[in-house]
């Protein structure tokens, strides 16, 4: 079987991994994967760091929430790793390492003999298929040859696309394997190692920018996984970030956006105080304010179902900064104020759809709310 008609997608691919190779075998290394592991971002998403799968996988090695948690990911409302193609490589490389690990202590059980290091191909395998479908396999015909696996098992859940996964990561790991072997680059590589301020305290994009006399611009090209809230400074950057850095920033920019991070709390800044009125609900309320539900969650230390329980009389705190200039810049234009809308998803609604009626870009509406698929019914989008 053949496919064509590829070419726009293969080429900004092979000129995206070409750009980050350097920072991905770093990435890969630094966590005892294999250097050629990286192919699997031809395979997830023709390394497209804006991928959102249907079910909910993001970014270039399309991992899932749920695993970011257990790979000991930052996702939070300040930065998501999800996002940065390099974090998301050192995470793809540890669920490698770690499923690997999980194959050879079965392996064992079993009372076969393996090579640890050999079995990084059905650790490649168990990225699409699953550690648990290839431990049936694995079973089920006494081998870890991979090889005999794909071709041998019975299962009927993999299907022609899942058998030939690993066919495919061969063909891609080879080219990549040829373009080391050549040591081709290009001239805007990203950097494998590049200078890191570990943000400690909390401090808004914009001031950090300012101390360090970067732009802004440069910190979000080499920080990727800065969410669009901190973009805004509707919240701030720290907890032990490590914030990448242009070469050539003086180290006593450095120790002055160290000093001026000083704050002790991620919650947005420029916050209002807002009660709520009788029969008033928190969605009501970002309605009434001009202020996204995520926003409004996020700076009350709230989750949807504490929101859903608050009484009357409530005192809230409002991010107001972002949103006042927003609603001076709609009222100069048309003299009318700026509305957020807000979306209560319906059963079978996905986000392709809600963003194709408002007319957004679904990545867009999953950042800004920060979300993943599969939805859940009665959940509101603004």
């Amino acid at each position: 079987r053949m496919q064509r008609g590829q070419r726009d997608r293969l080429e900004p691919a092979f000129a995206f991994f070409l750009r980050h190779r350097e920072a991905f075998d770093a990435a890969f290394k630094a966590e005892g994967a294999p250097e050629e592991a990286s192919a699997l971002g031809f395979l997830e998403s023709m390394f497209r760091p804006d991928a959102l799968s249907r079910t909910g996988a993001m970014g270039v090695f399309q991992i899932q929430p749920f695993e970011a948690y257990k790979l000991n990911a930052r996702v939070d409302a300040a930065y998501n790793e999800l996002w940065d193609p390099v974090s998301a490589a050192r995470l793809a490389a540890r669920k490698l390492a770690a499923d690997r690990r999980a194959l050879a202590e079965y392996v064992a059980s079993r009372g076969l003999t393996a090579d640890p290091d050999t079995l990084w191909p059905l650790a490649v395998f168990s990225y699409n298929q699953g550690v648990n479908s290839l431990k049936r396999a694995v079973e089920e015909l006494n081998t870890t040859d991979v090889v005999e696996v794909i071709t041998r098992h019975r299962g009927q859940e993999w299907g022609f696309a899942g058998r030939s996964f690993y066919v495919q990561f061969r063909l891609f790991a080879d080219l990549t394997r040829a373009v080391r072997a050549k040591g081709c680059t290009t001239d805007d590589a990203f950097p494998a190692k590049p200078p890191v301020l570990v943000l400690d305290s909390f401090i808004t994009l914009s001031d950090v920018s300012t101390c360090l006399g970067v732009e802004k611009e440069q910190l979000l090209l080499l920080n990727p996984g800065i969410t669009e809230a901190a973009r805004q400074d509707l919240v701030r950057l720290g907890g032990a970030l490590p914030l990448r850095l242009p070469e050539g920033v003086p180290a006593q920019a450095r120790w002055k956006a160290k000093r001026c991070a000083k704050l002790k709390s991620p919650q947005q800044v420029a916050l209002a105080s807002y009660r709520l009125k009788p029969g008033e609900t928190l969605i009501a309320a970002a309605e009434t304010v001009g202020a996204p539900l995520p926003a409004l969650l996020h700076a009350n230390g709230l989750t949807l179902e504490q929101a859903n329980r608050l009484r009357t009389g409530t005192p809230l705190r409002i991010p107001t900064a972002r949103f006042a200039e927003l609603q001076r810049r709609a009222q100069a234009q048309s003299r009318k104020p700026l509305a957020f809308t807000l979306h209560r998803i319906r059963a079978g609604e996905d986000l392709a759809r809600i963003a194709k009626r408002y007319r957004l870009q679904p990545v867009e509406l999953a950042k800004w709310n920060d979300i993943a698929e599969p939805l859940m019914e009665g959940t509101t989008l603004s």
